[in-house]
């Protein structure tokens, strides 16, 4: 083998080709370790300066994301009477409430007709009527108007109450986005018991009662439909939710078609609308099996 000395190559200036190669390549070694160690040193610096931006960036604190996390449960609630969608929380709220009213309203009437009679017993005693037709017809003068006092009184009650807890319990489920079978008794209690403080302790006590046994009975209800569908409490509650919403709209483009429909060809009253579409839909159907 060949082996060449320092004094050997300063004397003669020349190296040979195999050394030439080495020399080349470890020219490329020192200067890929030189990039990759310059690329190391600034990636580190890009990572320090990183952590000096996010230090001068200010960190929301608890009390800023718990109001963050709070406007967006009330920009959720809000917004079902903002958008023209349809929703199941609005649209219960509303028809349930409604059937509340009648039915007290009903109820009521018709539960003081004892009452009534009686008032009435005691008003007539002494008088003179004009004929007896005057009298009859007194009397039921006046037992529709206590009828219908006695059941506008019950019913605007029921509606206060029923509506209320429908409210109550569909807006905060809407709130929390999530649904718990204890919101009924603890909502219809507490409703229950504050409309009842005008009748003093013992009736906030009774409404109490009432409120809590009522609200149980709501929860197995919706305890054994859940179990019914192999489901929890919540997911049933949605799968419920977005059935009813799915029929209000199916409604409501039903709805705007006969709006339509009685605005294009000028009726007046929905039945005969509805009665014309109908014959008009059958007439379709008859031309294209033909």
């Amino acid at each position: 083998p060949i082996t060449w000395s320092c004094r050997s190559l300063t004397t003669h200036g020349s190296m040979p080709e195999e050394d030439g190669a080495n020399r080349a390549e470890r020219r490329w070694l020192t200067s890929l370790g030189i990039s990759r160690l310059w690329d190391g040193r600034s990636s580190s610096c890009a990572e320090d300066q990183r952590s000096v931006v996010s230090e001068n960036v200010d960190q929301p604190t608890e009390e800023e994301c718990f109001a963050s996390r709070v406007q967006s449960k009330w920009a959720r609630v809000k917004g079902i009477y903002t958008d023209d969608d349809v929703h199941m929380e609005r649209d219960v709220t509303v028809k349930v409430t409604q059937l509340a009213f009648m039915a007290g309203t009903f109820v009521g009437g018709m539960s003081g007709y004892a009452t009534t009679k009686q008032r009435y017993d005691m008003y007539k005693t002494g008088r003179t009527f004009l004929s007896a037709r005057d009298a009859i017809r007194r009397k039921w003068d006046y037992g529709i108007v206590m009828s219908a006092k006695q059941g506008l009184r019950v019913g605007l009650r029921s509606a206060a109450l029923v509506g209320s807890i429908v409210l109550l319990t569909t807006h905060y489920t809407l709130w929390r986005d999530r649904f718990s079978a204890w919101y009924f008794p603890v909502i219809s209690a507490s409703v229950a018991s504050v409309l009842a403080f005008p009748l003093g302790l013992i009736g906030s006590l009774k409404a109490l009662g009432l409120g809590i046994s009522s609200g149980l009975s709501l929860s197995a209800v919706v305890v054994l439909y859940a179990m019914s569908m192999d489901k929890t409490v919540n997911e049933a509650y949605g799968i419920f939710k977005s059935e009813y919403e799915e029929r209000l709209r199916c409604e409501k483009r039903r709805e705007d078609n006969l709006q339509a429909f009685m605005k294009e060809h000028n009726i007046p009253w929905r039945y005969t609308a509805i009665k014309k579409m109908r014959e008009e839909e059958e007439r379709r159907l008859l031309e294209e099996a033909e």
